[in-house]
């Protein structure tokens, strides 16, 4: 092992680490005790390493020069920990690169990343491409220009356990066709989204902490999607989780709650599968699909949103299955504008406004759903909307189990309303 220690300053230190990096052989390991060691350049690192320190609040590598901190490429292997990597300049830079090789870096800081606006180059914490392999352990990437940590590329390592805070975009974000597993870290309080997955990226999100950040909790763009199970993702200036573009992700367990937004929000050609998710608290509605978003939706709980638990508009569609909508502030299913899904099996109780609203020019089949103890009717049919309604059954509601406008034109079949406070069915284009 070389053991680098402090010199008679921090540009002498500096001076020796680069010089003891350049003579290394490859598989080398080099220790850097406490202290601040400034760089006149980037360290630029092409052979196996081990480079270790005494702690990412005591040993820190300082660089204000263009481009990087430190850039490891080749393809061998890549030991980083306990040490912290700060860019303190102006000029465009991302802080650490990985391009290539297996990784294995833990318990380090990354911070400082400038974006250049001409170049459209720098900003992240941590950027990792290539084919990169690997883990990213118990780091924080803090206080950058774009991105706490960029995956992009065929890349494909582990992020278990960091922080990314207060960057100036993302705390995480995966563009290329990046991968692999994201578990247990923390997004909290950046300027856009806590986790971005962009491009054909497909990641598998499990179990992390998404919170107060100004945008959405998880955002999907793009083409492809992955997974998400388990996450929490709460307090987001938006939505929790947002699906956009033609996005198609599994989401499943996962937590949305207390979002100024939605806890789930489709839009675009957004779609995949939602199951078994939490939304509530959200200030909007539980989940929200708009445009020509078609998710499946099966078994969630919508619960005590301010608005409605699960709301279609524009031309969406897809199928809501067997979810919940207990307590929310408006109605538990609302269908607008020309939306067209097929809702089967769900319970929407206990609502301020009505169990299930169509409206609009609405289509599409409501079946065997029960819509119980809400505040008005059981359903709505409203304006000139035209769902088949179908073995529904609608009991103890305030008002009327079926309410039916006599612009609209639904189909009523086998539909079963008792107990009901008004009439059972209320049918306005038939003269009582």
């Amino acid at each position: 092992m070389i053991v680098i220690t402090l010199g008679a300053s921090e540009e002498e230190s500096g001076a020796r680490l680069t010089a003891a990096l350049a003579g290394a052989s490859a598989g080398a390991t080099l220790h850097l005790s406490a202290g601040v060691y400034r760089l006149a350049q980037p360290l630029l690192v092409d052979k196996p390493i081990t480079l270790t320190g005494d702690g990412m609040d005591r040993t820190r590598l300082l660089c204000a020069a263009e481009d990087c901190v430190a850039r490891f490429t080749g393809d061998g292997s890549f030991i980083i920990a306990d040490l912290s990597f700060e860019h303190t300049g102006s000029l465009g830079a991302r802080v650490v690169e990985v391009n290539g090789g297996e990784v294995d870096i833990q318990r380090c800081r990354f911070t400082g990343g400038v974006w250049d606006e001409a170049s459209q180059r720098g900003g992240s914490g941590l950027c990792i491409g290539g084919q990169t392999r690997g883990r990213v352990m118990q780091c924080e990437a803090a206080q950058n220009q774009l991105v706490g940590i960029l995956i992009t590329d065929q890349a494909q390592p582990m992020l278990e356990a960091n922080t990314c805070q207060q960057n100036k975009g993302c705390g995480i974000a995966y563009g290329g066709i990046g991968g692999g597993t994201v578990r247990q870290n923390t997004c909290t309080g950046n300027e856009q989204s806590g986790i971005y997955v962009g491009e054909h990226a497909q990641p598998n999100l499990e179990a992390n902490t998404c919170q107060q950040n100004k945008d959405a909790g998880i955002v999907y763009v793009g083409s492809d999607g992955g997974s998400a199970r388990q996450n929490t993702c709460a307090g987001n200036e938006r939505h929790g989780i947002y699906v956009g573009e033609y996005a198609h992700p599994t989401l499943e367990t996962n937590i949305c709650r207390q979002n100024k937004g939605c806890g789930i929000a489709y839009f675009g050609n957004g779609g995949g599968t939602a199951r078994q998710n939490t939304c509530t608290g959200n200030e909007q509605h539980g989940i929200w699909i708009s445009k020509q978003a078609q998710p499946t939706l099966e078994a969630n709980i919508c619960q005590q949103n301010r608005r409605c638990g699960i709301v279609y508009t524009g031309s969406g569609g897809g199928t809501a299955r067997q979810n919940s909508c207990t307590g929310n502030g408006q109605s538990g299913i609302y269908v607008g504008e020309q939306a067209q899904p097929t809702l089967e099996v769900n319970t929407c109780q206990q609502n301020k406004l009505c169990g299930i609203v169509h409206a609009g020019s609405t289509s599409g089949t409501a079946r065997q759903n029960t819509c119980m103890g809400n505040e008005q009717h059981g359903i709505l049919v409203d304006e000139q909307a035209e769902p088949t309604l179908e073995a529904n059954q609608c009991r103890d509601n305030d008002d009327d189990g079926i309410f039916v406008e006599e612009t609209a034109d639904p189909t009523l079949i086998d539909n079963r309303c008792t107990g009901n406070h008004g009439r059972q069915v209320r049918d306005q284009r038939t003269k009582f």
